[in-house]
């Protein structure tokens, strides 16, 4: 983003210009951790132990996106970024409907080296999606707090960017909010700013300071999708702009905030999410002269806010930049939740942890809501149950429901554990046989559904009786059991299911061979013979494949059937001709005959040829005799006789008789003729 801010002393007037491009650079990657406190005058101290070392630069690997596109080294937007890239480089999506970005700032000095200006923002940068009338829109959303790291003073301000399509447009015709439309290089962006009448906005704050920035996406009254823009900067939640686009009514799917690590924007971007420090605006750049600063990246699961699960220490999809950063992964001893720390330095650009090296903590209860205590952090969560990123390590856990403590237990996390905790549940497992290997099948609860591709499915509920019933992705099966009631008393659960094929019936019916002649037909390798006209054969649904063998007097008009079977039994008709016959004699007997270019071997002169319907060339040579050949219209059951006596060649003449005499007779009449002439011209 590029922003020019011109402040009044009287903070009654503002003017702001948003301005957005893309720089195509790179980035290398290494990183450490530690965690930090705050003792009594304030600093933040480091004080814990490593998650990690030893990652690799990001140009050495093929993602499906490539976060070293746009920066490769500083100066670049350093802090904490989710690009949807996990362990080994693989892509992953999420969507959420809110992030949250906590800045702890316990000392920060500033300074561009061409202005010497002392300001920077924090930016928390998200992509919104949704779906509309048949299309895809993205929109990028930035919440910024804008800080003089002299005076500590700092205001916000917001702007969202249409990225559905290259250089695409905002107009106010299709959004609404607290701002307004604004040009910036021929593209319109939407930006709003903090009133100085709320609370915390242009307010000198003190280190240690705490800055929080959050964007929650939401539907309206009518359907269209919107973002609420908030702050808190120590003087309570503060929504500062509404927005609504109000050109999507009733929109298809709305799936909030999206990382995608998968594709990149229509207009080129990432589908990350971010917080990161830059320049003040304009894409303008700052160096950190001095910095102690945390970052902590979260989004709503739906239960709670989660920091995300891998982490790179810069962002892509703004100009603003800042240089002399170390950007590394820490986490805090006292509760293991993990953060990026950024302090003065030359430092590196890269992935600085993933999911392999840290691990999850995820509660299942049947309760409404609660807090949980992490070594006596405390965390309030919603619907039944949490899931927290924590770093590896030996953690206390306390559950508190309606302030009373509901579940306690002692847990030891390892790096790529995902642990899930069951409070006053049971296991309840379904075992089923005969289906194929990887078959995916459900069992659906009035609470909620599992699904398995392996023989067994388990799960935890409380005590209580359940209604189920069994589903499965592969119709070509049916369970013995399709619904059932189960009940758990204080103990486990154990559940069989067989399921069995479901066959349907393919009836081949012959046509026009006599009265028990035996014929077959071939299906999966298995050969079905009749006597009787008839032949039925079990099958599964979908397109089924059948070979027909020919007989010694009849063959079949088609060789191969394809019969489709969608749910019910189906009939075939299998159609039986005669075979013709081409038979006869040849003289002389030793000739070649050859049917269609086929030679057929014959003895003592007398030949039999099994015909199909069609035409037919038969030709006879031998040496010394004229060629016999003769076309033929051949129909089932025809019989064909034919007596072929090649007719010879007569042998040729050296000398024609009477030709001494004709040559005579020529030359006399030819000295005739010229006398005449002579004659004539006397």
């Amino acid at each position: 983003m590029n922003i020019e801010i011109e402040i009044f002393k009287n903070k009654k007037k503002i003017s702001l210009l948003i301005i957005l491009f893309f720089v195509l650079v790179g980035c290398g990657v290494a990183f450490t951790a530690h965690g930090y406190s705050l003792n009594a005058k304030g600093h933040v101290e480091i004080s814990s132990a490593l998650i990690s070392q030893n990652t690799h630069p990001a140009s050495n690997h093929a993602y499906e996106v490539n976060p070293s596109n746009n920066y490769q080294s500083e100066p670049a937007p350093m802090g904490i970024a989710d690009y949807g890239i996990g362990p080994n480089n693989s892509a992953y999506s999420y969507n959420t409907t809110s992030f949250l970005g906590i800045i702890k700032i316990g000392d920060l000095s500033v300074k561009n080296s061409t202005t010497q200006s002392p300001n920077l923002t924090f930016q928390l940068n998200v992509n919104l999606e949704f779906q509309y009338s048949g299309a895809t829109y993205v929109y990028w959303v930035q919440d910024v707090a804008f800080l003089n790291s002299a005076t500590d003073t700092v205001y916000f301000i917001d702007n969202i960017w249409n990225m559905s399509a290259y250089q695409a447009n905002m107009h106010n015709s299709t959004v609404s909010g607290n701002g307004t439309i604004y040009p910036a290089n021929g593209v319109l962006f939407y930006y709003d700013y903090a009133s100085s009448s709320l609370p915390g906005a242009y307010v000198n704050l003190k280190t240690p300071m705490t800055i929080q920035l959050k964007v929650d996406s939401m539907l309206n009254s009518t359907g269209s999708p919107g973002v609420v823009f908030q702050y808190q900067d120590g003087f309570g939640w503060q929504t500062y702009d509404n927005v609504n686009f109000s050109f999507a009514k009733s929109v298809s799917n709305d799936p909030g905030f999206v990382v995608n690590g998968t594709t990149y924007e229509p207009s080129g971007g990432f589908f990350d999410s971010e917080l990161i420090l830059g320049g003040p605006g304009g894409g303008s750049s700052t160096t950190d002269i001095t910095s102690n600063v945390n970052l902590e990246l979260q989004y709503w699961n739906g239960n709670n806010y989660q920091e995300i699960s891998n982490a790179f220490n810069y962002g892509s999809n703004t100009g603003e930049s800042i240089n002399n950063v170390i950007s590394n992964a820490y986490y805090y001893n006292s509760n293991g939740s993990l953060y990026e720390n950024i302090s003065s330095g030359k430092g590196t650009l890269g992935q600085v942890y993933n999911s392999n090296q840290i691990s999850s903590l995820a509660l299942k209860a049947p309760i409404n809501g609660g807090t949980v205590s992490i070594n006596g952090t405390n965390t309030s969560f919603t619907g039944s149950g949490f899931n927290l990123t924590l770093s590896p390590g030996s953690y206390a856990v306390k559950v508190y429901y309606q302030n009373v403590l509901y579940y306690s237990t002692n847990v030891v996390l390892q790096g790529g554990e995902n642990l899930i905790l069951y409070a006053n549940e049971y296991l309840v497992t379904f075992s089923e046989t005969g289906l194929p290997k990887a078959s995916q099948w459900w069992v659906n609860l009035t609470h909620g559904s599992y699904n398995s591709k392996s023989g067994t499915l388990s799960f935890y509920v409380p005590n209580g009786t359940y209604n189920f019933n069994i589903t499965r992705l592969n119709l070509n099966y049916r369970p013995n059991l399709t619904q059932g009631t189960f009940s758990v008393s204080g103990s486990s659960v154990n559940i069989s299911v067989d399921f069995y094929k479901v066959l349907y019936n393919i009836t081949f019916t012959e046509n026009s061979l006599p009265t028990n002649t035996q014929w077959s037909i071939l299906y999966e390798n298995t050969t079905f013979y009749s006597i009787n006209g008839t032949v039925t054969i079990q099958v599964t649904n979908g397109t089924q494949n059948f070979t027909v063998d020919n007989l010694t007097n009849y063959y079949v008009a088609n060789y191969t059937y394809s019969v489709i079977v969608d749910g019910s039994n189906a009939t075939q008709q299998v159609l039986f001709l005669k075979y013709a016959a081409i038979n006869g004699t040849v003289d002389p007997p030793n000739s070649v005959l050859t049917i269609n270019g086929n030679q057929v071997v014959f003895s003592n002169g007398e030949f039999s040829y099994k015909a199909v319907e069609g035409n037919y060339t038969i030709v006879v040579r031998d040496a010394g005799y004229y060629t016999y050949i003769r076309n033929y219209t051949v129909v089932p059951g025809q019989n064909i006789s034919l007596s072929i006596n090649l007719t010879k060649i007569p042998a040729p003449q050296s000398k024609i008789p009477g030709y001494e005499a004709l040559g005579i007779m020529a030359v006399i009449l030819a000295i005739a003729g010229v006398g005449a002439a002579v004659v004539r011209r006397r």
